[in-house]
């Protein structure tokens, strides 16, 4: 009896390692993780210094390299999408890590760096893959969602149901 408790017991380890279960606890975590990382390294590698950047632009009229790069790419009004692209990968990237408006965070990353992408393809960039990448992870949780360790999913169970009739 006692060796089918541990051959059951090492079949649930196995088991869970193997599983393709995404709500499984173990699953969650690695959501976690992919998500939290991805927020931090986008919003502080990739947000932090555009924002600052564009504040000096905004303030003292300092050189913006993104601005040069939202004019290369011929999109019209160029000072508020270079804005927009830069919150979204500084405000983006904080969202994600919280996992609070998951989807709508991941959508601006991830098309901020579709975006980053087809510059860096355009002009030989160095970052193509890395840009690629962190649209393909943020396109991810579009789909996927914070998950279950998310201010989302604290505010899907935890509050009433305040739906539209």
């Amino acid at each position: 009896m006692t060796t089918v408790v541990r051959g059951a017991a090492s079949r649930s380890v196995v088991w869970q390692l193997l599983s393709t279960d995404a709500y499984d606890p173990l699953s969650q975590v690695g959501l976690a993780a992919l998500r939290i990382t991805a927020g931090v390294l986008v919003a502080t590698f990739h947000g932090w210094h555009k924002v600052v950047q564009g504040w000096q632009y905004l303030t003292a009229g300092s050189d913006w390299p993104l601005l040069h790069d939202t004019v290369h790419l011929g999109f019209p009004l160029p000072v508020l999408f270079t804005v927009l692209a830069a919150l979204s990968q500084f405000v983006g990237g904080w969202l994600l890590v919280f996992g609070a408006c998951t989807r709508v965070a991941a959508f601006l990353v991830a098309s901020t760096m579709l975006t980053a992408t087809m510059f860096n393809l355009q002009t030989g960039g160095p970052d193509v893959q890395l840009a690629g990448l962190y649209a393909l992870v943020t396109g991810a949780f579009v789909l996927i969602g914070g998950g279950r360790w998310s201010i989302d999913r604290y505010l899907a169970t935890a509050l009433p149901d305040r739906r539209l009739r």
